[in-house]
């Protein structure tokens, strides 16, 4: 492959500064069991390929190929003079500086606990448990732009670079790892420009190394739709008996019937902060996918793992396969909040005993006590990052109803009653459900869903 070097006349510079603050969780790696990324001040760092790859990716869905590629670069071929073909690699002209938190954020690393699941068998893997480690929200970045050209190639360029910062700020450009279980969500809290005409500004762009908010032109980008919203999709529902995901154990004094202190284990429910009680979007996924995937192989789908693969996306494991993408769908942490007229989650102590399979009795010592929540809401939320298939909405609403009508269980010690939740609604595509008033759905809603699932028999096996 050659590059085309020749005729390189970059007069002008377009410098781009955009702060950020990261609004979800962030995963700064490649595996499940990674650390994140620092530097040696313990600051977290998001290198530039990988922003340039995310960025890239979306402005190819929002603009002509030939736009994009006009600043990215791309490669063509040409006559090798001998009567063959030879690659010419045609260079980018924009450079994505690696993008560094402003502060050390050792404090704000949080680790999760996952376990790895056989689709197939829907049980857990041997040795199947990870932990994942992931920075809070909250933190502010900076990432700066560099585009190198001719001034007679900038048209398109601020459109562009204008994407860029609203395809953030509308939650389309995702930076970091786990992306589809709504890790990396950023919003723009200032975006700057500034022009360098080389031929007279060679000096002072040589001179400055920092970008100062006083000497850019402010970048107007609030009121700027490049991307129609694609949608989202959400489900209502509340704790119907009780719910379990579990989190810390903490050894708790109480009196004995005679008066005495004794000490016993609880265990409570997972927090990510005071009272803030989480299904993690991981979770979620797992389930989600778990259950789509026994809905297909019950029917024998021909297209199973294509539909798959397209709502959620290759699995970790898989990265290195060379069509290694993303999913449809991106599924957003869910915090179980109070019911309305209650002043906050209700919690009640389950006691539950172990018992001897072979005898029958009860395992001396084996007592086991749990903090579970009974009363309190919840919201799941869905983003779709591309257009959904007919097929595709038919698989999350039978999902979503399914798990509105209890058949589905969320969290831990789903086989003694946990995680079971009451549906109220879900919205899909526009279209809303009331789960406890059915006959609220208009008629034209019931046609728009019947070809929903028309569409998913049509490749299942005679």
């Amino acid at each position: 492959m050659e590059s085309n070097l020749t005729d390189r006349t970059y007069n002008y510079v377009f410098e781009l500064e955009i702060k950020l603050k990261n609004i979800s969780p962030l995963r700064i790696g490649t595996g499940e069991d990674e650390k994140i990324l620092l530097t040696e001040d313990n600051k977290s760092l998001i290198f530039g390929s990988s922003i340039c790859g995310a960025v890239k990716s979306y402005l190819m869905n929002v603009h002509k190929k030939e736009k994009v590629e006009k600043f990215f670069g791309y490669t063509k071929e040409e006559d090798d003079g001998n009567g063959g073909k030879k690659e010419v690699h045609i260079e980018s002209k924009i450079y994505f500086s690696d993008m560094i938190s402003n502060k050390d954020i050792s404090g704000k690393r949080i680790e999760r606990d996952g376990i790895r699941v056989n689709t197939n068998l829907g049980s857990t893997l041997d040795k199947g448990k990870y932990k994942s480690v992931f920075i809070e929200k909250g933190n502010e970045y900076k990432l700066r732009i560099k585009v190198f050209i001719d001034i007679k190639e900038a048209e398109g360029l601020k459109d562009l670079l204008k994407s860029i910062v609203n395809g953030i700020n509308k939650k389309q450009i995702l930076f970091g790892a786990d992306k589809t279980k709504g890790f990396g969500v950023f919003e723009v809290t200032e975006a700057n420009y500034i022009e360098f005409d080389l031929k007279k500004d060679m000096e002072s762009y040589l001179k400055r190394n920092i970008l100062k908010k006083d000497e850019m032109e402010s970048f107007d980008y609030e009121n700027r739709k490049i991307l129609d919203e694609l949608g989202n999709i959400s489900f209502t529902g509340d704790i119907k008996d009780s719910f379990l995901l579990k989190g810390e154990m903490k050894s708790e004094t109480y009196k004995d019937s005679n008066g005495k202190n004794k000490t016993k284990k609880v265990q409570y429910s997972y927090e990510e902060g005071e009272n803030k009680y989480i299904i993690p979007s991981g979770t979620i996924k797992g389930s989600m996918r778990a259950y789509i995937e026994k809905i297909l192989n019950t029917i024998e789908h021909n297209k199973k793992e294509k539909l798959i693969t397209d709502l959620f996306g290759h699995k970790a494991e898989e990265k290195e396969q060379k069509n290694y993408k993303m999913g449809k769908l991106i599924i957003e942490d869910c915090q179980i909040t109070k019911i309305k007229d209650l002043e906050k989650i209700e919690e009640t102590e389950y006691h539950r005993i172990k018992i001897d399979r072979f005898t029958g009795g009860a395992i001396n010592g084996a007592l086991i006590n749990e903090k579970r929540l009974v009363k309190g809401e919840v919201n799941l939320k869905f983003r779709i990052r591309k257009c959904l298939n007919d097929d595709e909405k038919a698989l999350i609403l039978l999902y979503l109803r399914d798990l509105g009508l209890g058949k589905i269980v969320l969290g831990s010690n789903g086989n003694v009653g946990s995680g079971r939740i009451n549906g109220k609604s879900i919205e899909i595509d526009g279209i809303k459900i009331d789960l406890n008033n059915m006959d609220t759905i208009s008629e034209k809603s019931k046609t728009e869903i019947n070809k929903w699932f028309e569409e998913l028999k049509k490749e299942v096996k005679a």
